[in-house]
């Protein structure tokens, strides 16, 4: 389905929010405001790279209000962890389901 940018960033600006509004969660705040972000329709969910996060919009709209702010944590949660920077010559897919985990 086609969404028009405005629809897009209303619903990525309350994402946001939501993380905003959790407490104590000025750390995940951080990092989610210094990331930039992508719409990617040539991924299936979401991901980072530790500077950017796309994400499908098909996948992000489809997703409930609560689900949308988990996927921002969950992929800021990857560069608080520096996934990307420990991964080293690990294979990726594998990578991430561990670090999924």
């Amino acid at each position: 389905m086609a969404y028009t940018e405005q629809e897009l960033a209303q619903c990525l600006d309350k994402a946001r929010i939501g993380v905003m509004k959790v407490k104590k969660s000025m750390f995940y705040t951080t990092i989610m405001l210094n990331m930039k972000f992508l719409w990617d329709k040539t991924v299936r969910t979401a991901y980072t790279n530790g500077l950017t996060l796309g994400c499908n919009p098909d996948f992000f709209m489809s997703s409930t209000p609560g689900q949308r702010t988990f996927v921002i944590v969950h992929e800021c949660a990857h560069v608080a962890r520096m996934h990307n920077q420990r991964r080293g010559h690990r294979d990726p897919k594998l990578y991430n389901m561990a670090g999924d985990y």
